[in-house]
């Protein structure tokens, strides 16, 4: 749907850049000045090394060492597997927590 409503076209510049910055490695909309990187900072009493990952999410966050990433990606086939037939069980007719227990147990 063509527009010309000024508002529409602002909006859409305004994404267009914020998903460009993010493309940059931008974590944020908002002004950012880059004084220092590669290096170890602490951030809510966690350590944090150039190249870890942090996973964050409403629960909470966890720093994964650059090291780990490997091991992680490895298990990550095995641990779908499982959550699958958790899951398979769950939504499956006449599902009870004991049939739910038993997926879980594998």
């Amino acid at each position: 749907m063509a527009t010309s409503d000024s508002r529409f076209a602002a909006s859409s510049r305004n994404r267009r850049t914020r998903t460009r910055a993010a493309s940059s490695g931008s974590c944020s909309s908002a002004y950012v000045h880059i004084v220092e990187f590669d290096l170890s900072v602490t951030i809510h009493s966690m350590e944090v090394q150039s190249g870890d990952l942090i996973h964050a999410d409403r629960h909470g966050a966890v720093v994964v060492p650059v090291e780990n990433i490997d091991t992680m990606a490895a298990a990550l086939d095995g641990l779908m597997k499982r959550e699958a037939k958790i899951i398979a069980a769950a939504r499956a007719p006449g599902a009870t927590a004991a049939t739910i227990k038993a997926a879980m147990k594998g």
